[in-house]
């Protein structure tokens, strides 16, 4: 009788990870193509990292970590168990009243919101957007309860 292979499969752990890399690829400006050829794989090969749809080697973390400029770490940061990390989202995206998307790192304007929110320096002006943010988010989601 033939030994029964063991399908690698990814976790969602993967997923996270995949998220992470690419929210600080973006951050950075970095095109998939540009990140892919600085750590020698395919831009397909990144996109799969990305969705969480290959698993990465540590290795390859590493080289990702050196070339984003973030340490190994960065990739599990807020991570908290196998069922954690999609149920984090999911709230993050229910808190907020969206419905383009479970995971608010697949939507551009998300992206382009972040993007320029790291590029102010002044941490009071940082708080104040934060605070004008939350407070918009929250008549957002106030008014969608009084239509219902």
């Amino acid at each position: 009788m033939p030994k029964e292979l063991k399908v690698k499969s990814v976790s969602d752990v993967d997923k996270y990870i995949g998220q992470r890399l690419r929210v600080r690829r973006m951050m950075l400006k970095f095109s998939q193509s540009d990140l892919a050829e600085k750590v020698g794989i395919t831009f397909q090969q990144l996109q799969k990292y990305e969705n969480g749809s290959n698993r990465i080697s540590a290795s390859r973390l590493f080289s990702f970590s050196k070339f984003l400029n973030v340490p190994v770490s960065y990739f599990f940061d807020g991570y908290e168990g196998e069922d954690a990390a999609t149920g984090m989202v999911m709230e993050e995206a229910e808190e907020f009243g969206s419905s383009k998307s479970a995971d608010p790192f697949m939507d551009k304007d998300c992206n382009k919101l972040v993007m320029a929110y790291t590029r102010i320096n002044d941490d009071s002006l940082k708080q104040k957007v934060m605070e004008l943010v939350m407070s918009l988010a929250s008549l957002g989601k106030n008014k969608s309860i009084k239509d219902d």
